[in-house]
């Protein structure tokens, strides 16, 4: 499907000469979305699977009749540790030592699908009215 694929920019009434596809998916593409899926899994389980990264428990999930109706098909485990759309990734972390692990686990998904992380585009977001943000280790910026 992407083997020889080529694109055109048109700028006004201008068109160029075909451009080979390098990487990325197709814009409109209706495999795109199961593509990204495919190719962010083995990141996002290897999160999921993480003993050093404890995620959260949403409001609810101590009590059996929430469980079943909002994570019917996760066993016992009801933590969320990330959220992903498309190519956006949210982790949740509450120590240097999980930010730490997470980075480390991006770095290694990173080397092996030759993927980046934008660092101009990554950064902490805490949520606290009361605590202060912990100390992170700066290589993301705090918002």
């Amino acid at each position: 499907m992407y083997t020889g694929a080529t694109f055109r920019i048109k700028i006004n009434d201008s068109i160029t000469q075909p451009i080979k596809f390098e990487s990325g998916v197709r814009q409109g593409c209706s495999a795109s979305g199961i593509i990204y899926v495919v190719c962010l899994e083995p990141l996002l389980h290897s999160i999921r699977n993480n003993p050093k990264i404890p995620g959260i428990i949403p409001p609810g999930a101590q009590y059996e009749a929430v469980r079943k109706k909002a994570f019917p098909y996760d066993g016992d485990d009801n933590t969320i540790k990330t959220i992903a759309y498309a190519d956006d990734i949210d982790t949740i972390v509450f120590s240097r030592d999980e930010e730490t692990e997470t980075i480390k686990m991006f770095d290694l998904y990173n080397r092996a699908s030759d993927g980046k992380t934008n660092v101009e585009k990554t950064e902490v977001f805490w949520i606290s009215d009361w605590l202060p943000p912990p100390a992170f280790q700066g290589q993301v910026k705090l918002n």
